[in-house]
């Protein structure tokens, strides 16, 4: 896929985040959960399949705490949560951001943050660190037996000439000039747009 097919499918790019993130976002730049992790908190044990993990910044991120149960031997594991963790991941259709919104502030009963990225500033940042994939990540990591690990995330340039799943960039990267807006929503339906 070249730069401007990139452009075509993914006209602009989404990212949700807890309400609150945006303003740390904006002076720390996206960070990847291998980066927040590295600063955490332990914040309790979670659901019998998640672990909570409160970050300095605020954030939390959210894994399963036992993927061998789905994915085989520990090394293949530790292999798709070291890939998982990172990168950051973005929207590159408004649907299936929209349904993970209205997820979150139905369980959450919180705000959340969604921070819409400019697809021409994002390649002129850190083109050679976004890779793409044709299915969601967190789907496939539910699906028994091993998984073409080194094939879920593609670079720009082979990737094929379609919309991708998912757009994701390796070890973070900047936010000034890049988010072109930001929204804070709430449960009841109303959002407040914030400075970028």
């Amino acid at each position: 896929m070249t730069p401007d097919q990139f452009k075509k499918w993914c006209p602009g790019l989404w990212h949700v985040a807890p309400g609150g993130t945006w303003e740390i976002i904006r002076e720390e730049g996206f960070k990847t959960a291998a980066q927040l992790q590295a600063v955490s908190v332990p914040a309790g044990d979670g659901e019998a399949d998640t672990v909570v993990v409160e970050t300095t910044q605020g954030s939390y991120v959210r894994k399963r705490r036992d993927p061998a149960a789905y994915m085989g031997d520990e090394e293949a594991v530790n292999t798709w949560v070291s890939m998982l963790d990172s990168r950051v991941y973005l929207f590159a259709n408004r649907i299936p951001m929209d349904k993970l919104l209205a997820k979150q502030l139905a369980r959450d009963n919180g705000a959340q943050d969604i921070l819409i990225i400019s697809t021409q500033r994002l390649l002129d940042a850190v083109r050679p660190s976004i890779e793409l994939s044709s299915q969601n990540s967190s789907a496939v990591a539910r699906v028994p037996g091993a998984e073409k690990l080194a094939e879920m995330f593609l670079p720009l340039s082979r990737f094929p000439d379609k919309r991708p799943a998912e757009v994701t960039v390796l070890d973070g990267f900047d936010a000034k000039g890049i988010v072109i807006r930001a929204e804070r929503h709430y449960a009841d339906g109303h959002y407040d747009v914030l400075p970028v």
